[in-house]
């Protein structure tokens, strides 16, 4: 039996609520993840128009948190660190061709 995924719904008021998936204009997947009361929550995946994974991680309350790992258009890891409250925080590493080329330390880590 097929299930029904409902996707983009919003609430009475207009804000964005539970799971939703957008689509670039060439019907690429743009990104994933879910809204409460129009805020991100939880887990998001964003994708270059070519289909590839751009970045990954948390979001609580509408600020992203914790580990954040962003791709190039081919998919290899071109930078992760950590955000706190939606600010980059701590040591943030820097690729290219899989290898560490950059760190920058934005502050401290609590």
């Amino acid at each position: 039996m097929r299930s029904l995924k409902i996707t983009n719904r919003s609430n009475m008021y207009g804000n964005r609520e539970g799971y939703w998936e957008t689509y670039y204009y060439n019907g690429e997947l743009e990104l994933i993840g879910t809204y409460v009361d129009g805020e991100e929550q939880g887990i998001f995946n964003f994708f270059h128009d070519n289909g590839v994974l751009w970045c990954k991680g948390l979001y609580v309350n509408g600020n992203k948190q914790g580990i954040w790992e962003y791709y190039d258009d081919d998919g290899r890891m071109s930078s992760k660190g950590i955000y706190k409250d939606g600010d980059r925080e701590g040591v943030w590493e820097y690729y290219e061709n899989d290898i560490i080329v950059n760190k920058e330390d934005y502050g401290e880590v609590c």
